[in-house]
């Protein structure tokens, strides 16, 4: 059985490399964007229901920008199955991609 020193050398050393360890995420340069807006997917979807995500204008207040991504989030595919957790296939997914970029 280990000595109590040794094992709070160990809790010391376990505590200290808990206390150092970052998250690596990447910069917005890295990914390409700063703001990305998480988009849940309906039927239909133009770009009019998009804009103002994008920017804000109009009246009297100056221009702003807002989001510069959006990610768009499915949860069931045109078959019902749950797309976080279920078994879904590529043509669920390509019936997704076609609704979007067709």
């Amino acid at each position: 059985m280990p000595s109590r020193s040794i094992r709070f050398v160990f809790t010391l050393l376990v505590l200290f490399a808990c206390g150092i360890a970052k998250a690596q995420y990447p910069t917005p340069a890295q990914a390409g964007f700063s703001k990305c807006a998480l988009i849940y997917d309906r039927a239909n979807r133009g770009q009019d229901d998009l804009a103002p995500y994008v920017a804000r204008q109009g009246g009297k207040v100056k221009s702003e920008w807002l989001f510069d991504a959006f990610l768009f989030l499915i949860q069931r595919s045109d078959r019902n199955i749950r797309t976080e957790y279920g078994e879904t296939r590529k043509p669920d997914w390509e019936y997704q991609l076609n609704r979007w970029y067709a």
